[in-house]
Protein backbone atom coordinates (compact mmCIF):
# COMPACT_ATOMS: atom_id res chain seq x y z
CA UNK A 1 0.00 0.00 0.00
CA UNK A 2 1.47 3.34 -1.14
CA UNK A 3 -0.16 5.59 1.58
CA UNK A 4 -1.43 4.67 5.03
CA UNK A 5 -4.72 6.67 4.79
CA UNK A 6 -3.27 9.61 6.67
CA UNK A 7 -1.26 10.85 3.73
CA UNK A 8 1.98 9.11 4.90
CA UNK A 9 3.86 6.94 2.39
CA UNK A 10 5.58 3.79 3.66
CA UNK A 11 7.62 1.65 1.22
CA UNK A 12 6.93 -2.10 1.36
CA UNK A 13 9.29 -4.10 3.58
CA UNK A 14 11.36 -6.69 1.64
CA UNK A 15 14.94 -7.37 0.67
CA UNK A 16 15.13 -3.82 -0.60
CA UNK A 17 13.66 -2.18 2.47
CA UNK A 18 15.32 -1.87 4.72
CA UNK A 19 18.60 -2.38 2.86
CA UNK A 20 21.12 -4.58 4.78
CA UNK A 21 24.75 -4.79 3.76
CA UNK A 22 25.76 -8.17 2.37
CA UNK A 23 22.06 -9.19 1.88
CA UNK A 24 21.05 -10.56 -1.51
CA UNK A 25 18.26 -8.38 -3.05
CA UNK A 26 15.42 -10.23 -4.72
CA UNK A 27 14.33 -9.10 -8.17
CA UNK A 28 10.75 -9.79 -7.17
CA UNK A 29 11.07 -7.42 -4.23
CA UNK A 30 12.47 -4.77 -6.58
CA UNK A 31 9.50 -5.08 -8.88
CA UNK A 32 7.12 -4.84 -5.92
CA UNK A 33 8.87 -1.68 -4.67
CA UNK A 34 8.72 -0.03 -8.08
CA UNK A 35 5.00 -0.87 -8.44
CA UNK A 36 4.27 0.57 -5.00
CA UNK A 37 6.19 3.76 -5.80
CA UNK A 38 4.35 4.09 -9.11
CA UNK A 39 1.01 3.77 -7.36
CA UNK A 40 1.97 6.38 -4.76
CA UNK A 41 3.09 8.89 -7.36
CA UNK A 42 -0.10 8.38 -9.31
CA UNK A 43 -2.11 9.42 -6.26
CA UNK A 44 -0.21 12.71 -5.95
CA UNK A 45 -1.44 16.05 -7.44
CA UNK A 46 0.85 17.13 -10.24
CA UNK A 47 2.21 20.64 -10.23
CA UNK A 48 1.28 21.31 -13.83
CA UNK A 49 -2.30 20.20 -13.37
CA UNK A 50 -2.16 16.91 -15.30
CA UNK A 51 -4.13 14.94 -12.72
CA UNK A 52 -7.59 15.31 -11.25
CA UNK A 53 -8.26 14.62 -7.57
CA UNK A 54 -10.61 11.78 -6.79
CA UNK A 55 -11.43 12.91 -3.28
CA UNK A 56 -11.65 15.89 -0.98
CA UNK A 57 -8.30 17.45 -0.18
CA UNK A 58 -8.11 18.60 3.44
CA UNK A 59 -5.76 21.59 3.71
CA UNK A 60 -4.33 22.13 7.17
CA UNK A 61 -3.51 25.75 6.35
CA UNK A 62 -4.47 28.25 3.67
CA UNK A 63 -4.12 27.66 -0.04
CA UNK A 64 -1.58 30.26 -1.04
CA UNK A 65 -1.45 31.06 -4.72
CA UNK A 66 1.16 33.31 -6.29
CA UNK A 67 -1.30 34.32 -9.03
CA UNK A 68 -1.86 38.05 -8.66
CA UNK A 69 -4.17 38.87 -11.61
CA UNK A 70 -7.92 39.43 -11.11
CA UNK A 71 -10.37 36.77 -12.13
CA UNK A 72 -12.35 37.80 -15.18
CA UNK A 73 -14.50 34.68 -15.61
CA UNK A 74 -15.14 31.25 -14.13
CA UNK A 75 -12.15 29.97 -16.15
CA UNK A 76 -9.64 32.35 -14.59
CA UNK A 77 -8.36 33.06 -11.12
CA UNK A 78 -6.32 31.26 -8.49
CA UNK A 79 -9.15 28.91 -7.45
CA UNK A 80 -11.50 27.47 -10.07
CA UNK A 81 -14.15 24.78 -9.71
CA UNK A 82 -16.68 23.35 -12.13
CA UNK A 83 -18.99 22.55 -9.22
CA UNK A 84 -20.33 24.56 -6.38
CA UNK A 85 -18.19 26.22 -3.77
CA UNK A 86 -19.01 25.22 -0.20
CA UNK A 87 -17.73 27.51 2.56
CA UNK A 88 -18.44 26.52 6.15
CA UNK A 89 -16.63 29.45 7.72
CA UNK A 90 -16.30 33.14 6.96
CA UNK A 91 -15.43 34.01 3.40
CA UNK A 92 -13.33 37.08 2.87
CA UNK A 93 -12.97 38.66 -0.56
CA UNK A 94 -10.33 41.34 -0.70
CA UNK A 95 -11.24 42.61 -4.12
CA UNK A 96 -14.12 42.52 -6.58
CA UNK A 97 -16.33 39.44 -6.14
CA UNK A 98 -18.15 38.32 -9.28
CA UNK A 99 -20.75 35.58 -8.80
CA UNK A 100 -22.27 34.19 -12.01
CA UNK A 101 -24.51 31.66 -10.28
CA UNK A 102 -26.32 31.14 -7.03
CA UNK A 103 -24.58 31.72 -3.70
CA UNK A 104 -25.63 29.72 -0.64
CA UNK A 105 -24.22 30.90 2.68
CA UNK A 106 -24.14 28.55 5.67
CA UNK A 107 -22.42 31.14 7.84
CA UNK A 108 -21.19 34.72 7.69
CA UNK A 109 -20.04 36.35 4.46
CA UNK A 110 -17.66 39.23 5.08
CA UNK A 111 -16.68 41.34 2.08
CA UNK A 112 -14.07 44.09 2.39
CA UNK A 113 -14.34 45.15 -1.22
CA UNK A 114 -17.07 45.62 -3.79
CA UNK A 115 -19.33 42.66 -4.68
CA UNK A 116 -20.92 42.55 -8.11
CA UNK A 117 -23.78 40.10 -8.80
CA UNK A 118 -24.34 39.13 -12.44
CA UNK A 119 -27.43 37.12 -11.47
CA UNK A 120 -30.17 37.22 -8.82
CA UNK A 121 -29.34 36.84 -5.11
CA UNK A 122 -31.76 34.89 -2.95
CA UNK A 123 -31.75 35.74 0.74
CA UNK A 124 -34.24 34.43 3.28
CA UNK A 125 -36.54 33.27 0.53
CA UNK A 126 -36.49 36.70 -1.14
CA UNK A 127 -34.83 37.02 -4.54
CA UNK A 128 -32.95 40.28 -5.10
CA UNK A 129 -32.20 41.31 -8.64
CA UNK A 130 -29.07 43.13 -9.68
CA UNK A 131 -31.17 46.03 -11.04
CA UNK A 132 -30.21 48.75 -8.55
CA UNK A 133 -31.71 52.26 -8.20
CA UNK A 134 -30.29 55.03 -6.04
CA UNK A 135 -27.15 55.02 -3.95
CA UNK A 136 -26.22 54.30 -0.37
CA UNK A 137 -26.61 51.41 2.06
CA UNK A 138 -28.84 48.38 2.39
CA UNK A 139 -32.13 49.01 4.21
CA UNK A 140 -33.46 46.56 6.78
CA UNK A 141 -37.02 46.44 8.05
CA UNK A 142 -36.46 47.69 11.62
CA UNK A 143 -35.77 51.40 12.24
CA UNK A 144 -33.94 52.21 9.00
CA UNK A 145 -32.81 55.80 8.32
CA UNK A 146 -33.51 56.91 4.76
CA UNK A 147 -31.86 59.99 3.27
CA UNK A 148 -33.87 61.76 0.55
CA UNK A 149 -35.68 58.65 -0.74
CA UNK A 150 -38.11 58.89 -3.67
CA UNK A 151 -40.93 56.64 -2.44
CA UNK A 152 -43.05 56.86 -5.57
CA UNK A 153 -46.69 56.03 -4.88
CA UNK A 154 -46.88 53.72 -1.84
CA UNK A 155 -50.00 51.58 -1.57
CA UNK A 156 -50.14 52.08 2.19
CA UNK A 157 -48.22 53.60 5.07
CA UNK A 158 -48.42 54.95 8.61
CA UNK A 159 -47.08 58.47 9.21
CA UNK A 160 -47.74 58.67 12.95
CA UNK A 161 -44.14 59.49 13.85
CA UNK A 162 -43.21 61.48 10.74
CA UNK A 163 -41.95 65.05 11.11
CA UNK A 164 -41.04 67.85 8.76
CA UNK A 165 -43.82 67.19 6.25
CA UNK A 166 -43.91 70.44 4.21
CA UNK A 167 -47.04 72.45 3.47
CA UNK A 168 -46.48 71.89 -0.25
CA UNK A 169 -46.71 68.15 0.42
CA UNK A 170 -49.96 68.39 2.33
CA UNK A 171 -48.49 68.96 5.80
CA UNK A 172 -48.92 71.77 8.33
CA UNK A 173 -45.28 72.78 8.58
CA UNK A 174 -45.49 72.47 12.38
CA UNK A 175 -44.10 69.80 14.67
CA UNK A 176 -47.10 70.08 17.04
CA UNK A 177 -50.58 71.61 17.01
CA UNK A 178 -52.01 73.20 20.15
CA UNK A 179 -55.25 71.62 21.30
CA UNK A 180 -58.45 73.49 20.38
CA UNK A 181 -56.67 76.11 18.25
CA UNK A 182 -57.97 76.98 14.77
CA UNK A 183 -55.56 76.52 11.85
CA UNK A 184 -55.17 79.32 9.31
CA UNK A 185 -53.37 78.87 6.00
CA UNK A 186 -50.30 81.02 5.33
CA UNK A 187 -49.24 80.21 1.79
CA UNK A 188 -46.39 77.70 1.64
CA UNK A 189 -45.14 78.49 5.16
CA UNK A 190 -46.28 76.81 8.35
CA UNK A 191 -49.96 77.23 9.20
CA UNK A 192 -50.95 79.88 11.74
CA UNK A 193 -52.80 78.93 14.91
CA UNK A 194 -55.54 81.13 16.36
CA UNK A 195 -56.24 80.78 20.07
CA UNK A 196 -59.88 80.56 21.26
CA UNK A 197 -59.24 83.56 23.54
CA UNK A 198 -62.26 84.88 25.49
CA UNK A 199 -65.35 82.75 25.97
CA UNK A 200 -68.02 83.64 23.42
CA UNK A 201 -65.54 84.83 20.79
CA UNK A 202 -66.06 84.07 17.10
CA UNK A 203 -63.82 84.14 14.03
CA UNK A 204 -63.98 87.59 12.47
CA UNK A 205 -62.65 88.79 9.15
CA UNK A 206 -61.00 92.18 8.75
CA UNK A 207 -61.06 91.83 4.98
CA UNK A 208 -57.55 90.37 4.87
CA UNK A 209 -57.28 87.69 7.54
CA UNK A 210 -59.20 86.11 10.42
CA UNK A 211 -58.89 86.68 14.14
CA UNK A 212 -60.67 85.68 17.33
CA UNK A 213 -63.01 88.47 18.40
CA UNK A 214 -66.10 89.18 20.42
CA UNK A 215 -69.19 87.60 18.93
CA UNK A 216 -72.57 89.19 18.41
CA UNK A 217 -74.54 89.92 21.53
CA UNK A 218 -77.14 87.32 22.42
CA UNK A 219 -79.55 90.06 23.56
CA UNK A 220 -79.65 93.84 22.93
CA UNK A 221 -78.51 96.15 25.70
CA UNK A 222 -81.27 98.63 26.62
CA UNK A 223 -80.61 101.65 28.83
CA UNK A 224 -83.59 103.90 29.52
CA UNK A 225 -83.27 107.36 31.09
CA UNK A 226 -86.23 109.22 32.57
CA UNK A 227 -83.87 111.68 34.21
CA UNK A 228 -80.39 112.98 33.41
CA UNK A 229 -77.52 110.59 34.01
CA UNK A 230 -74.61 108.72 32.38
CA UNK A 231 -74.82 106.08 29.69
CA UNK A 232 -72.24 103.24 29.90
CA UNK A 233 -71.09 101.33 26.82
CA UNK A 234 -72.04 97.61 27.06
CA UNK A 235 -69.42 94.87 26.77
CA UNK A 236 -71.56 92.09 25.34
CA UNK A 237 -70.27 92.29 21.77
CA UNK A 238 -72.82 94.82 20.49
CA UNK A 239 -71.73 96.83 17.46
CA UNK A 240 -74.57 99.31 16.69
CA UNK A 241 -76.61 101.72 18.76
CA UNK A 242 -80.06 103.26 18.26
CA UNK A 243 -80.41 106.48 20.24
CA UNK A 244 -83.96 107.80 20.77
CA UNK A 245 -84.42 111.23 22.35
CA UNK A 246 -87.67 112.98 23.37
CA UNK A 247 -87.86 116.59 24.50
CA UNK A 248 -90.16 117.50 27.38
CA UNK A 249 -93.74 118.74 26.81
CA UNK A 250 -94.69 122.39 27.35
CA UNK A 251 -96.83 123.53 30.28
CA UNK A 252 -100.41 124.75 29.73
CA UNK A 253 -101.47 128.38 30.20
CA UNK A 254 -103.97 129.84 32.70
CA UNK A 255 -106.89 131.88 31.54
CA UNK A 256 -108.32 134.88 33.27
CA UNK A 257 -111.19 135.47 30.79
CA UNK A 258 -114.25 133.60 29.72
CA UNK A 259 -112.19 131.24 27.61
CA UNK A 260 -109.98 128.52 29.16
CA UNK A 261 -106.18 128.17 29.10
CA UNK A 262 -104.46 126.50 26.12
CA UNK A 263 -102.56 123.21 26.29
CA UNK A 264 -98.78 122.97 25.95
CA UNK A 265 -97.11 121.70 22.78
CA UNK A 266 -95.57 118.24 22.64
CA UNK A 267 -91.80 117.76 22.89
CA UNK A 268 -89.78 116.97 19.75
CA UNK A 269 -88.34 113.55 18.88
CA UNK A 270 -84.88 112.80 17.51
CA UNK A 271 -83.35 109.46 16.55
CA UNK A 272 -80.02 108.25 15.15
CA UNK A 273 -78.44 104.88 14.31
CA UNK A 274 -74.67 104.86 14.69
CA UNK A 275 -71.87 102.31 15.05
CA UNK A 276 -71.16 101.73 18.71
CA UNK A 277 -67.61 102.94 18.06
CA UNK A 278 -69.00 106.48 17.64
CA UNK A 279 -69.81 106.48 21.35
CA UNK A 280 -67.29 106.72 24.17
CA UNK A 281 -67.10 104.37 27.13
CA UNK A 282 -69.57 106.68 28.88
CA UNK A 283 -71.74 109.49 27.55
CA UNK A 284 -73.61 112.39 29.16
CA UNK A 285 -77.40 112.06 29.11
CA UNK A 286 -79.58 115.14 29.63
CA UNK A 287 -83.33 114.62 29.98
CA UNK A 288 -85.55 117.72 29.75
CA UNK A 289 -88.02 118.46 32.51
CA UNK A 290 -91.66 119.04 31.59
CA UNK A 291 -92.68 122.71 31.41
CA UNK A 292 -94.64 123.87 34.43
CA UNK A 293 -98.27 124.89 33.98
CA UNK A 294 -99.19 128.53 34.61
CA UNK A 295 -100.37 129.17 38.17
CA UNK A 296 -101.53 132.07 40.39
CA UNK A 297 -102.27 134.44 37.52
CA UNK A 298 -103.29 134.42 33.91
CA UNK A 299 -100.51 133.85 31.38
CA UNK A 300 -98.57 131.28 29.37
CA UNK A 301 -97.02 128.17 30.81
CA UNK A 302 -93.31 127.23 30.75
CA UNK A 303 -91.50 125.82 27.74
CA UNK A 304 -90.52 122.15 28.06
CA UNK A 305 -86.83 121.35 28.66
CA UNK A 306 -84.53 120.14 25.89
CA UNK A 307 -83.12 116.60 25.96
CA UNK A 308 -79.71 115.76 24.54
CA UNK A 309 -77.24 112.94 24.08
CA UNK A 310 -73.50 113.33 23.36
CA UNK A 311 -71.64 111.23 20.76
CA UNK A 312 -68.06 111.74 21.91
CA UNK A 313 -66.28 109.67 19.26
CA UNK A 314 -68.28 110.81 16.25
CA UNK A 315 -66.05 111.13 13.14
CA UNK A 316 -64.75 114.66 12.83
CA UNK A 317 -65.37 115.48 16.46
CA UNK A 318 -67.88 115.21 19.27
CA UNK A 319 -71.54 115.85 18.35
CA UNK A 320 -74.62 116.44 20.47
CA UNK A 321 -78.05 115.40 19.28
CA UNK A 322 -81.06 117.33 20.62
CA UNK A 323 -84.80 116.94 20.96
CA UNK A 324 -86.27 120.32 21.87
CA UNK A 325 -88.98 120.94 24.41
CA UNK A 326 -92.54 121.82 23.45
CA UNK A 327 -93.78 125.39 23.46
CA UNK A 328 -95.88 126.77 26.33
CA UNK A 329 -99.65 127.03 26.13
CA UNK A 330 -101.22 130.50 25.81
CA UNK A 331 -103.50 132.13 28.37
CA UNK A 332 -106.69 131.68 26.36
CA UNK A 333 -108.12 131.09 22.92
CA UNK A 334 -108.53 134.22 20.83
CA UNK A 335 -107.62 135.45 17.38
CA UNK A 336 -104.49 137.11 18.73
CA UNK A 337 -101.22 135.58 17.58
CA UNK A 338 -99.50 133.50 20.26
CA UNK A 339 -102.63 132.81 22.24
CA UNK A 340 -103.44 129.50 20.56
CA UNK A 341 -100.40 127.57 21.73
CA UNK A 342 -96.83 128.33 22.55
CA UNK A 343 -94.19 127.51 19.92
CA UNK A 344 -91.48 125.01 20.72
CA UNK A 345 -87.82 125.96 20.39
CA UNK A 346 -86.74 125.38 16.79
CA UNK A 347 -89.29 122.69 16.10
CA UNK A 348 -91.70 121.40 18.65
CA UNK A 349 -95.18 122.82 18.22
CA UNK A 350 -94.24 125.38 15.61
CA UNK A 351 -92.95 128.87 16.08
CA UNK A 352 -96.14 130.73 15.26
CA UNK A 353 -99.51 129.32 16.07
CA UNK A 354 -101.38 132.55 15.54
CA UNK A 355 -104.24 133.17 13.11
CA UNK A 356 -103.57 133.69 9.42
CA UNK A 357 -105.10 136.65 7.62
CA UNK A 358 -107.58 134.17 6.15
CA UNK A 359 -108.84 133.49 9.61
CA UNK A 360 -107.48 129.90 9.76
CA UNK A 361 -104.87 129.25 12.47
CA UNK A 362 -101.50 127.93 11.38
CA UNK A 363 -101.05 124.19 11.58
CA UNK A 364 -97.27 124.03 11.79
CA UNK A 365 -96.41 121.12 14.08
CA UNK A 366 -99.69 119.25 13.91
CA UNK A 367 -99.46 115.50 13.06
CA UNK A 368 -95.83 115.65 14.04
CA UNK A 369 -94.74 117.18 10.73
CA UNK A 370 -93.02 120.18 12.23
CA UNK A 371 -89.63 118.49 11.70
CA UNK A 372 -86.51 120.40 10.75
CA UNK A 373 -82.90 119.41 10.14
CA UNK A 374 -79.97 121.10 11.86
CA UNK A 375 -76.22 120.65 11.53
CA UNK A 376 -76.21 118.01 14.23
CA UNK A 377 -79.49 116.13 14.05
CA UNK A 378 -82.84 115.49 12.45
CA UNK A 379 -85.85 116.28 14.65
CA UNK A 380 -89.51 115.54 14.56
CA UNK A 381 -91.76 118.23 16.01
CA UNK A 382 -94.28 117.70 18.76
CA UNK A 383 -98.02 118.16 18.32
CA UNK A 384 -99.69 121.58 18.03
CA UNK A 385 -103.32 122.75 18.10
CA UNK A 386 -105.59 122.52 15.09
CA UNK A 387 -108.46 124.97 15.06
CA UNK A 388 -110.30 124.55 11.78
CA UNK A 389 -114.08 124.13 11.82
CA UNK A 390 -113.54 122.12 15.02
CA UNK A 391 -111.28 122.63 17.95
CA UNK A 392 -108.73 119.76 18.57
CA UNK A 393 -105.06 119.31 19.46
CA UNK A 394 -102.76 117.81 16.82
CA UNK A 395 -101.67 114.17 16.90
CA UNK A 396 -98.17 112.95 16.31
CA UNK A 397 -96.24 109.80 15.41
CA UNK A 398 -92.89 110.24 17.17
CA UNK A 399 -92.96 113.48 19.16
CA UNK A 400 -95.16 114.18 22.16
CA UNK A 401 -98.76 115.20 21.46
CA UNK A 402 -100.22 118.60 22.40
CA UNK A 403 -102.31 119.09 25.52
CA UNK A 404 -106.06 119.63 25.47
CA UNK A 405 -107.73 122.88 26.51
CA UNK A 406 -110.94 124.63 27.44
CA UNK A 407 -113.02 126.74 25.06
CA UNK A 408 -115.65 128.48 27.16
CA UNK A 409 -117.42 125.49 28.73
CA UNK A 410 -116.14 122.89 26.27
CA UNK A 411 -113.25 120.60 27.42
CA UNK A 412 -111.03 119.18 24.68
CA UNK A 413 -108.98 116.01 25.29
CA UNK A 414 -105.24 115.92 24.67
CA UNK A 415 -103.74 114.71 21.42
CA UNK A 416 -102.46 111.16 20.89
CA UNK A 417 -98.92 110.08 19.96
CA UNK A 418 -97.85 106.70 18.56
CA UNK A 419 -94.36 106.64 20.13
CA UNK A 420 -94.31 109.75 22.30
CA UNK A 421 -96.40 110.81 25.28
CA UNK A 422 -100.04 111.82 24.95
CA UNK A 423 -101.18 115.36 25.69
CA UNK A 424 -102.92 116.05 28.98
CA UNK A 425 -106.70 116.54 28.86
CA UNK A 426 -108.32 119.96 29.12
CA UNK A 427 -110.74 120.28 32.03
CA UNK A 428 -112.70 123.08 33.65
CA UNK A 429 -111.31 122.42 37.11
CA UNK A 430 -108.74 119.57 36.92
CA UNK A 431 -106.72 119.44 33.70
CA UNK A 432 -104.19 116.58 33.52
CA UNK A 433 -100.45 116.67 32.92
CA UNK A 434 -98.92 115.41 29.68
CA UNK A 435 -97.59 111.85 29.83
CA UNK A 436 -93.94 110.90 29.46
CA UNK A 437 -92.26 111.30 27.08
CA UNK A 438 -93.00 114.82 25.92
CA UNK A 439 -96.78 115.14 26.19
CA UNK A 440 -98.03 118.73 26.50
CA UNK A 441 -99.93 119.76 29.63
CA UNK A 442 -103.75 120.20 29.50
CA UNK A 443 -105.39 123.62 29.94
CA UNK A 444 -108.00 124.42 32.60
CA UNK A 445 -111.02 126.64 32.92
CA UNK A 446 -111.09 130.28 33.91
CA UNK A 447 -108.66 130.98 36.72
CA UNK A 448 -107.62 127.32 36.84
CA UNK A 449 -103.91 126.50 36.84
CA UNK A 450 -102.55 124.86 33.66
CA UNK A 451 -101.15 121.32 33.91
CA UNK A 452 -97.45 120.57 33.44
CA UNK A 453 -95.93 118.90 30.38
CA UNK A 454 -94.48 115.40 30.54
CA UNK A 455 -90.75 115.00 31.06
CA UNK A 456 -88.51 113.99 28.20
CA UNK A 457 -86.93 110.58 27.81
CA UNK A 458 -83.87 108.92 26.25
CA UNK A 459 -83.53 105.27 25.26
CA UNK A 460 -80.25 103.80 23.94
CA UNK A 461 -80.51 100.30 22.49
CA UNK A 462 -77.23 98.59 21.57
CA UNK A 463 -77.38 95.64 19.16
Amino acid sequence: MAFNGAGVYAAPSNSWNPAVAGTVISETDWATLLADLSTALTLCITKDGQSTTSGTIPFATAINSTLVTDSTSIGTGAIRTAGGLGVTKALWVGGLANVAGAVTLQSTLAVTGATTLSAALTYGGVTLTNAVTGTGKMVLDTSPTLVSPALGTPSSGLLTNCTGLPVAGGGTGRATLTANYVLLGDGTTAVQMIAPSTSGNVLKSNGTTWASGAGGASTPDVQTFSASGTWTKPSGGQTWARVQVWGAGGGAGRSGTTSGGMGGAGGAYNEVWVPLSYLGSTETVTVGTGGAGRSSSAGTGTIGGNSSFVLTSYPGGSKTMYAYGGGAGGSDYSTAAGNVIGGGQLSAGGLDSGVLTTGRPRQTGDQGDGAIQTATAIMWGGGNVIVQNIVAPGETVYGGAAGGFMVTSTAVSGGQSVWGGNGGNGHATAPTAGTIPGGGGGGGGVNVNGASGGDGKIIVISY
